[in-house]
Order: structure tokens, then C-alpha cells, then sequence
């Protein structure tokens, strides 16, 4: 379920008595608007939740059963609502930006992007929209570390252009092909952070990565 903290301190659950499912939310996130949604694994795909007035409602994410096959699991970040309304998520397929569902409708596929040419590197987990409005997102793994053979990945979108950047060891990333990318977020002075399997975390500032654990004096 999901639990609410009012300005004084009062606790709200929420549970499937107030329309959630009984399954593990993977993301807990705000509408343009200011509505609470979350996100869940819907066996196959993803599954949306929107608050409205008292209760959780059901948002189907596209009608395109192919974009969610059983095997694709979300993650954290697995949903964004970005500054004009557009829903995106990861999938095997790339990552998929949505129509704004109307209150009642499906978020409708309006275009996918795919940072690579194999089927591992189009492998979306995670996704965050930093405060230039640039969406970030990590290929899999999600946890643990990659297959023989297998690499990490970790890219970024301007969606006014189209053009997705990929980082890689030449950027200051530790190697690929044995780290998971576990979070991406971002501080107050626009320093992205990201969270790495037993690897600490990684700051991007200056155009480059910098690896290692974060002082607790440091002002992040």
C-alpha cells in the first residue's frame, strides 16, 4: 500500500480497501497536476494508480500487449510524470513516452526511443527527469551484477532535440559489465547522483563521473 504524512505528522494508509492491488508499489510519484500515482508490476508490465478525490483508480498504460512481455519486471523510477504531463516508463523495448491519460482513458504509446542497437542496451529500467527537464534512464541489469557478456548502461534524453547521450568508462563510470545502476536523482545545486550495487554512487559534475561514497559533511 501507500502511506500518506500530513504537515502535522498524522499517518494515512492506503491499502486495496481505497482501490490499490495487493502487490509491491514500484513507484510513487505526482500527476502535472498534484495527484498522487503510483505504479506497480502487473504481470506482464506496468500498472498506474491515480488518486482521485478518496480513492485509487486504475490507469492502463497503452493497449499494446507486446511492449510488456511476462518477463519485464519495473523496478524503482519506473514511472515519470514529466513538467508538461507526459508519462514515460522503461521497457524491453526502449523507453516510451505516453499521452497524458484523460481521467477516465489509457495513457496512449506516443513514441519510443531506443539508445542502442542491441536488445540488452534497449532494456529500460529506471527513469528521472532532472531539473533541465532532460530525462535520465538505466538499462539493466536492475540489481546484482551483469551476465557474462552483459553490460549496464546508463543514457540521458533531450526531449526537445530527440538526441540521447550514453555514458560509459570514458565518462567516469566504473565498468559496465560488472555494476548495476540501482538509482538516479538529483541534489540541489543540479549534481546528478547515481546509486551503483555495492559500489557506492557516482556524481556527474563538470561534464564527468566521479566515483565513491559521499561525506556525511559534504552539502549535497
Amino acid at each position: 500500500g501507500a502511506v500518506r504524512v500530513s504537515s502535522t505528522g498524522a499517518f494515512t494508509t492506503y491499502d486495496d480497501a481505497d482501490g490499490l492491488p495487493e502487490a509491491q508499489i514500484s513507484t510513487l510519484t505526482l500527476t502535472h497536476t498534484g495527484s498522487p500515482l503510483v505504479a506497480t508490476w502487473s504481470r506482464p508490465g506496468i500498472a498506474a494508480w491515480r488518486f482521485e478525490k478518496d480513492r485509487f483508480e486504475r490507469v492502463p498504460i497503452s493497449d499494446d500487449a507486446d511492449l510488456y512481455p511476462e518477463s519485464w519486471r519495473p523496478w524503482h523510477e519506473a514511472l515519470l510524470v514529466d513538467r508538461l504531463g507526459a508519462w514515460w516508463t522503461g521497457s524491453e523495448h526502449g523507453l516510451l513516452r505516453f499521452l497524458p491519460p484523460a481521467r477516465s482513458g489509457t495513457a496512449k504509446l506516443q513514441r519510443t526511443y531506443r539508445p542502442g542497437q542491441s536488445p540488452s542496451s534497449n532494456d529500460v529500467a529506471h527513469v528521472f527527469q532532472d531539473s533541465k527537464g532532460n530525462i535520465w534512464f538505466s538499462t539493466l541489469p536492475i540489481v546484482a551484477y551483469p551476465a557474462p557478456g552483459k553490460r549496464s548502461g546508463l543514457g540521458m534524453l533531450e526531449p526537445s532535440t530527440g538526441a540521447i547521450r550514453t555514458f560509459t568508462e570514458a565518462d567516469g563510470l566504473p565498468a559496465l559489465n560488472s555494476v548495476a545502476i540501482l538509482y538516479i536523482t538529483e541534489d540541489h545545486a543540479g549534481q546528478i547522483w547515481i546509486g551503483l550495487h555495492r559500489s557506492g554512487v557516482a556524481r556527474f559534475r563538470n561534464g564527468r563521473f566521479e566515483i565513491g561514497r559521499a561525506s556525511c559533511r559534504e552539502r549535497v
